[in-house]
């Protein structure tokens, strides 16, 4: 339905946004980037355009070209939690550490359940060594989003590099209940169940992982 409206109507730009953000959903970054690319041509300060294409910069591992936009769209949005968290995932892999946690943590002031400030912060915390916090921050991440994999393996994460083997395991368990077709999970259990001196349990979900994803490496 957004391409018809955009065929027929060109410069309809909130379509043609819109048409990005469905783009990014089914998880279609070329396309979306070059929707959402058309819009800031011509209007360079559309809010949409600025969070669509900066949050497919990160994806792609572009925190450099994506700072400039997620600058702008904070200059407009200056208290709002997703623009403040879109602009600490830039700042945070281009060096500016500190800057990236305080704009974390106001996020969080503005709404304490936001789940993607709460796994940036628990995330540079832990590249921070700062284990303790880190912790804390991925578990009412995992409490929020009660359906999604990632705070759980997130906090498995954090469990495994503190070498708190059982509580690894229990995070990557309940990461792959929420998605079982996903093979990272898998890996993960691997792993933990390995460095943990279960061989047998770490070579069955390594097996699970493989047979999950053929191809991978």
């Amino acid at each position: 339905l957004l391409r018809q409206v955009v065929f027929t109507c060109p410069d309809h730009l909130a379509a043609r946004a819109n048409l990005g953000n469905a783009l990014l959903l089914l998880d279609r970054l070329e396309p979306a980037r070059d929707a959402f690319v058309a819009v800031l041509k011509a209007e360079p300060d559309n809010r949409n355009a600025l969070y669509g294409l900066a949050t497919i910069l990160l994806r792609l591992d572009k925190p450099r070209e994506a700072a400039p936009l997620t600058r702008r769209l904070l200059q407009a949005l200056p208290n709002s939690a997703a623009a403040l968290t879109l602009d600490a995932d830039a700042q945070g892999p281009i060096g500016q550490v500190a800057a990236a946690i305080a704009q974390y943590r106001q996020a969080l002031r503005i709404d304490p359940g936001y789940v993607p400030a709460l796994s940036g912060l628990a995330t540079i915390l832990f590249r921070q060594s700062r284990f303790d916090e880190a912790e804390d921050y991925a578990r009412q991440a995992a409490r929020v989003n009660s359906k999604d994999p990632a705070p759980q393996s997130l906090l498995g994460t954090i469990l495994l590099a503190r070498e708190d083997w059982p509580g690894a395991i229990e995070a990557f368990t309940a990461a792959q209940t929420r998605d079982p077709a996903d093979a990272t999970s898998s890996i993960n259990l691997s792993n933990a169940h390995r460095r943990s001196g279960n061989l047998a349990a770490a070579l069955h979900h390594a097996r699970a992982a493989w047979d999950l994803a053929p191809s991978s490496k």
